[in-house]
């Protein structure tokens, strides 16, 4: 009974000895636990091992299978094809994930970043397609080039907080991005022919590109996270000023002035990797394939059938009117084939659901 009172007394006394113990006791099991970042990465780490070995499994069978000089020229195609491309990639994936936050951190709303995301969807489609169109005349490894040299400048320009240069930048962006998805592969498609590669090997090269997109998509989601860690909160110095009249939004503007946008380091290293991406294209990819017509240069030794459905009997046509009537002439044979029709319906609806998700996904994480 003694030993009783005594710990109802020291229960009475010291209540706070009971809670500090089962405080304790739960601060142990939760360090005892792996944190959930630490498994992320170790889910991260095994999925790209996994990947990596798929792939050079499935390019030792290509080699395997093929072999011959026609594949040791493939095999130097894809490399300087993949160098070229995976710079091109990573530049335009880091800036994904903090486009929405930058913008708002300039002092816009979400309502002022929809207009200036749709400004960007519109250049793509109208601007962007005209020039991508070019590289039929001028040749596609200086729209890679372009891509390359404009969406770099485009990066840069976002540390800017005046409305009409953070327009222009996302008009850019637009037109760049429409390159990325056309003269990439018309480069590819243009120097197999010139190099007498069969057009047999375009699935493994468009495969391998496939992968190193998606391994340039994981790391340039660390990267950007990692050089917005190292900026600190405050980030790098923003330059420019906001061309605000007195309105609402030049005061909401103008009180973000004074502070660092946190998100540009990542869009100055994306735009390193871009111009990294140009002068690739400029050193390891051959001009040859320049301004010429796509029944010049071997296409049509390759592919006569193809290519003679596709020019409509406009051979003699001179590169610069075929290239004005080149968007017209796509726009006919994709309206008059269902399978060209129904695809790109489906990459349509699959873009606008990518875009929407680039949209809102960042105001939602914040609201959970």
């Amino acid at each position: 009974m003694g030993g009783c009172d005594a710990t109802m007394a020291l229960g009475r006394d010291s209540p706070d000895v009971f809670q500090d113990a089962g405080t304790s006791r739960a601060v142990a099991s939760e360090a005892s636990r792996p944190s959930v970042a630490g498994l992320e990465q170790m889910a991260l780490i095994s999925v790209c091992a996994l990947c990596v070995v798929m792939q050079a499994f499935i390019m030792r069978r290509g080699a395997v299978r093929h072999g011959g000089d026609s594949h040791h020229a493939f095999q130097r195609l894809r490399t300087r094809y993949n160098v070229v491309y995976a710079f091109g990639t990573f530049g335009d994936w880091i800036q994904g994930a903090y486009l929405y936050a930058l913008y708002r951190e300039h002092g816009f709303d979400m309502a002022d970043i929809g207009y200036i995301f749709v400004l960007g969807y519109f250049a793509s489609a109208t601007l962007g397609t005209w020039v991508a169109s070019l590289g039929d005349v001028h040749g596609h490894r200086r729209l890679v080039m372009l891509y390359g040299v404009s969406y770099g400048v485009a990066c840069l320009t976002m540390r800017y907080r005046n409305i009409y240069i953070l327009l222009i930048s996302r008009v850019l962006s637009g037109v760049s991005y429409s390159l990325l998805f056309s003269s990439f592969e018309s480069w590819a498609i243009a120097e197999t022919d010139r190099v007498g590669i069969h057009r047999k090997y375009l699935v493994q090269l468009f495969a391998t590109a496939t992968f190193f997109n998606a391994a340039t998509a994981v790391v340039a989601g660390v990267v950007g996270n990692f050089v917005i860690a190292v900026a600190g909160v405050d980030g790098w110095p923003d330059v420019g000023t906001n061309g605000g009249n007195g309105d609402a939004h030049g005061s909401r503007h103008a009180q973000n002035h004074a502070r660092p946008n946190r998100y540009t380091p990542a869009f100055d290293v994306g735009a390193c990797s871009l111009f990294m991406c140009a002068l690739g294209a400029r050193v390891l990819w051959s001009p040859s394939e320049s301004a010429r017509s796509p029944v010049e240069g071997g296409v049509v030794a390759q592919n006569s059938e193809t290519n003679k459905s596709l020019v409509d009997g406009e051979k003699t046509d001179s590169p610069k009117n075929a290239n004005q009537r080149g968007v017209r002439r796509a726009a006919a044979m994709v309206w008059r084939d269902p399978g060209l029709r129904n695809l790109g319906v489906m990459n349509s609806l699959y873009e606008a659901a990518l875009h929407v998700f680039v949209f809102v996904w960042t105001p939602a994480l914040e609201r959970r």
